[in-house]
């Protein structure tokens, strides 16, 4: 593409934005990071060829290829023999019984050197080296090079929010007195099929990478796939790669995807938490609380946990589970103990602080940590508390709503969702029964129409139509013959039989309101559109789409993706 080229991409949940930029004749390199406002975008288009690497003990280490995309305005630095190269966290988790838990994580494989291919882009302009990633290029890691000992440093040393860590790390060239040292690692009771009936288990790859952090693009850095596991050799348990690699989103989201019923929120503190909750009613007066929260870059880390519990409820099964750090990683895996606070009406799960322990178990960086117990009180929506660990931010605790068997206590003025069963407002309506929530006849959450949707239905006398269609994701454009080409995902649920699609450009990445025009588009239904103009040298297209259905009342028009701050983006409507 030689004048035109893409400027800026999605920030989180792989929103939708993109845009291009023209240059003169006398443009600056197409690839070299040299125009205020450029950086790379690094993500993992995708994660295949699982290996079994070996068993020792009851654990077997395992490794996966990766290829990873550069989505961003400028070349990313993949240099060997610096700290200016990615680094490769592979982390498996476990969904069974309800109960979404990692059971295994390894080292990070330090990156060395690039292919220029093209796996998320075919408009991909290589770097002129093998030191760098070229916009719209992709890499790719064979398994046998990411589960290699010798290439692979410790967690510890890595703050994931600026991506800097020290040159050569700890222990980097030395592959380890065991077969499993340093590689992802998993209990093989954890795996083994005949001990784990009806489970589904789910890869996680994520790349920390200093340049790409410093151009504020390290939330995005994390994609998920889901897997099962066999034993073609009795006693060996090897993974299976299902579906396809779901790009730009930590592995918790697939507790959601899995799950209807799951709650999931998310709160920043020096990186990004994701907090979700499942609560389950067991039929007998009590319900289960399940628990469970994901540190995909906080540095600051957290070291404690509590929910607010109501001053009648009878708690019981209070547990919790953590994922084994391991090959020396020098941090204690002493569990967290839940404890009641009779006066302040709370239940807690902590660690040591910081400063009694620097190495304790605190939930850090690319971990996930479950909490749990019985009540015989129904769900109110709460607001629960993480405090932190490191101490560094002038605060020591932040707040992420959930639920929890405590008097319902308001975070919204409106429901903010209308299939989770949680009443946001404490107006004593939740989803379908709230008007906050429904614009259809849904009010008595009975399935009329057939559709199966018995919950918020937005038009339950239509069963090809039942929600506000979700995001469109993984936006693609390709510049050829002189018109621009996008292409782009349909939501996750179109919440209809039959979804449409409009699509916004704009010159400004940052307003989709007042300068941008609707694109008219050869056939709405379809996942793709044209679009004929260039910009003016010096200028700027950016491009937004978004997802519609038949909801009525305006439910059928979907989000055009969302910031950094995890804010839905605003847009005009087109016609």
């Amino acid at each position: 593409m030689p004048a035109i080229r893409r400027h800026a991409g999605g920030t989180i949940r792989s929103a939708v934005l993109l845009a291009f930029l023209a240059f003169s004749a006398r443009a600056q390199d197409g690839n070299l990071c040299d125009v205020a406002g450029e950086s790379p975008d690094i993500i993992v288009g995708d994660i295949t060829n699982p290996r079994r690497l070996g068993e020792l003990g009851g654990i077997t280490a395992y490794s996966f290829r990766t290829d990873a995309c550069n989505l961003g305005t400028c070349q990313a630095d993949w240099i060997n023999t610096s700290d200016r190269h990615p680094v490769i966290a592979q982390n498996v988790f476990r969904l069974k019984d309800g109960r979404f838990e990692q059971i295994g994580q390894g080292w990070l494989k330090h990156s060395f050197a690039t292919v220029q291919e093209t796996h998320c882009s075919v408009d991909c302009t290589p770097s002129s080296d093998n030191q760098h990633l070229g916009v719209n290029c992709s890499d790719a890691y064979t398994s046998t090079l990411n589960g290699n000992g010798l290439r692979m440093g410790p967690k510890f040393e890595v703050n994931p929010v600026t991506g800097v860590f020290p040159w050569p790390p700890f222990d980097f060239g030395n592959a380890g007195p065991t077969v499993i040292s340093k590689r992802l690692q998993a209990h093989n009771v954890d795996v083994d099929p005949a001990l784990n009936p009806g489970a589904t288990y789910f890869v996680e790859i994520q790349y920390v990478a200093r340049d790409d952090a410093a151009g504020g693009n390290a939330r995005n850095n994390a994609s998920y796939r889901k897997a099962s596991v066999g034993a073609p050799v009795p006693g060996e348990f090897a993974f299976t790669l299902l579906d396809e690699t779901q790009r730009n989103l930590p592995a918790i989201e697939a507790w959601r995807a899995a799950d209807p019923g799951v709650r999931l929120s998310m709160v920043d503190a020096d990186g990004r938490f994701y907090v979700g909750v499942r609560v389950t009613d067991l039929g007998n007066g009590t319900w289960r609380y399940e628990y469970a929260i994901q540190n995909l870059n906080s540095h600051e880390a957290a070291r404690s946990f509590t929910v607010p519990i109501a001053d009648a409820a009878q708690i019981t099964n209070i547990g919790f589970h953590d994922v084994d750090y391991h090959s020396g990683e020098p941090f204690d895996g002493t569990n967290w103990p839940g404890v009641r606070d009779a006066v302040a009406d709370t239940l807690s799960w902590s660690t040591a602080t910081f400063q009694q322990n620097p190495n304790a178990n605190a939930l850090r960086w690319g971990t996930l940590y479950n909490f749990r117990f019985d009540a015989n009180q129904p769900p109110g929506t709460a607001a629960a508390v993480i405090g932190l660990f490191r101490g560094g931010l002038g605060y020591t605790q932040v707040v992420a709503t959930t639920l929890a068997p405590h008097a319902c206590t308001p975070v919204a003025s409106v429901e903010l969702g209308c299939t989770d069963g949680i009443d946001d407002d404490c107006d004593g309506l939740a989803d379908c029964a709230d008007s906050d929530c429904c614009t259809a006849a849904c009010e008595d959450g009975f399935d009329a129409d057939g559709d199966l949707v018995g919950g918020c239905d937005c038009n339950d006398a239509d069963a090809t139509v039942w929600s506000t269609p979700g995001e469109a994701r993984n936006l693609v454009a390709v510049r050829q013959a002189g018109t621009t080409l996008l292409s782009w995902t349909p939501p996750l649920d179109g919440g209809a039989t039959v979804v449409a699609y409009s699509a916004l450009r704009s010159t400004s990445p940052s307003d989709f309101v007042s300068p941008a025009v609707c694109l008219v588009l050869a056939d709405p239904s379809q996942a793709a559109a044209t679009d004929a103009q260039a910009p003016a040298p010096g200028g700027l297209f950016c491009y937004l789409v978004r997802a519609e259905n038949a909801c009525p009342g305006g439910a059928g028009r979907g989000p055009l993706g969302f910031a950094s701050t995890g804010n839905e983006r605003p847009g005009r409507s087109c016609p």
